[in-house]
């Protein structure tokens, strides 16, 4: 009798040690956080040391993923398009700088063939102004010559002025002649001047008189002729500026140009160039393939590699930016990588992560953190596991193995590492 109750009460502890073991790791595979003031023994207490020994306390639990601090990013082109050709750089984990040339497009023939027929009606356009030029030149130099014609005119007004003084002298002169000769023929010594002298100088003051009356005329038609110069030269010049005004409304360089410069983007848009220094991560494409949802490749800049954690809702309230936190995953080559939390964020969402476990929620509610790496070589092993799920520990104080708070660990700088 005494046996069998023995023997009953060993298999109820059993049953009750091993029911308690399979609770925690259900519960640890469920992803539910370690309750705060949980604690992590170090190395000397693990080793069996005991006394003055101190413990990490870890605050919070959670789940969280590497990624770089840039993000990744998806280069694409044209939708549509075809990939003609990738660039020798554009292989999985080579370095690129920004700019440099990862792709070249199917349609980039096409583009180029475009953008030499917009380079040369611009050249033609150009060629078209410099003629149109030239012409509105001519008529300038002609409006210049039409002018000094007429200042020309002027200096023979000038001296037909001069003449027609002259003349009018002369007129003057043959006319008193006359009247004196004539007088002398009706006084009474009229037999002194002959009839032939007066007959003579009658002819003499006539042509003086007629004289006198063409250079008038021609006095006035040099006024006429110089009136109509003055005129003509001032509508010569006037069409020579209006030629000069019309030549861009004729060539329409402007609107050549911006061809010229939209037919450059669209080849510079067959050219797939790198946004940012970074790295290749995967190449999603082959030569021949066509553009859609997919891009060509991924790349980001590895240098600055952060871990994103998602910390449940209700214990966002106990991480500050500062904290100390241990990454841990068996896929890393070292035990655990070490950060400080540089972002809490302020935004409640449903987790991304999608746990490990099928029976784990998958609609909890969190807050993310931004985690930077503090060491080159954390950072290293960061970037060949991009987007590997992890468990982040985020550390509080430091406990003696009595349980007595010791002072808390200074907090690290934001965004140290």
């Amino acid at each position: 009798m005494k046996r069998n109750l023995l023997f009953n009460l060993m298999q109820f502890f059993a049953v009750a040690a091993i029911g308690g073991a399979v609770t925690l790791l259900v519960a640890e595979k469920l992803g539910y956080p370690k309750s705060h003031g949980t604690t992590a023994t170090s190395e000397s207490t693990a080793s069996g040391q005991t006394g003055s020994a101190s413990e990490e306390k870890v605050k919070v639990t959670a789940a969280g993923r590497i990624r770089p601090k840039g993000g990744v990013i998806s280069v694409s082109g044209v939708p549509g398009d075809r990939l003609l050709m990738l660039c020798d750089n554009a292989k999985e984990g080579t370095h690129v700088n920004k700019d440099d040339q990862l792709a070249v497009l199917e349609s980039s023939s096409l583009r180029k063939a475009e953008l030499d027929l917009a380079e040369t009606q611009l050249r033609e356009a150009k060629a078209r102004e410099a003629a149109e030029e030239n012409y509105a030149a001519a008529l300038l130099d002609e409006a210049d010559m039409a002018e000094e014609q007429v200042e020309l005119e002027k200096n023979d007004l000038v001296a037909q002025r001069q003449k027609i003084a002259a003349l009018a002298a002369h007129q003057k002169s043959a006319t008193d002649d006359l009247n004196r000769l004539q007088q002398l023929r009706d006084g009474d010594d009229g037999e002194i001047v002959a009839q032939q002298t007066l007959e003579h100088q009658a002819l003499l003051a006539a042509k003086a008189e007629s004289e006198l009356a063409a250079a008038n005329a021609q006095l006035k038609k040099l006024n006429e002729s110089i009136e109509l110069g003055i005129k003509q030269a001032r509508a010569k010049r006037a069409t020579a500026e209006a030629s000069k005004l019309r030549v861009p409304s004729i060539v329409q360089l402007d609107s050549l140009e911006q061809n010229v410069k939209l037919a450059q983007k669209r080849v510079d848009m067959t050219n797939v160039y790198a946004p940012s220094d970074g790295t290749i991560l995967k190449v999603f494409l082959s030569p021949g393939e066509t553009l859609a949802q997919q891009p060509i490749l991924q790349m980001a800049n590895t240098s600055q590699m952060v871990v994103v954690a998602e910390i449940s809702e209700e214990d966002a309230q106990f991480v500050e930016k500062g904290d100390k936190v241990r990454i841990e995953n068996k896929a890393l080559e070292v035990p655990r990588l070490h950060g400080t939390v540089d972002h809490v964020g302020t935004i409640v969402a449903r987790n991304p992560v999608a746990p490990s476990s099928p029976t784990a929620p998958a609609d909890k509610h969190v807050v993310e953190a931004i985690i930077n790496l503090e060491t080159t070589d954390d950072v290293m092993e960061a970037a060949r596991l991009i987007e590997l799920e992890v468990t982040v520990k985020i550390l509080g104080e430091r406990e003696t193995a009595s349980g007595a708070n010791a002072s808390p660990s200074p907090a690290a700088p934001a965004g140290s590492r």
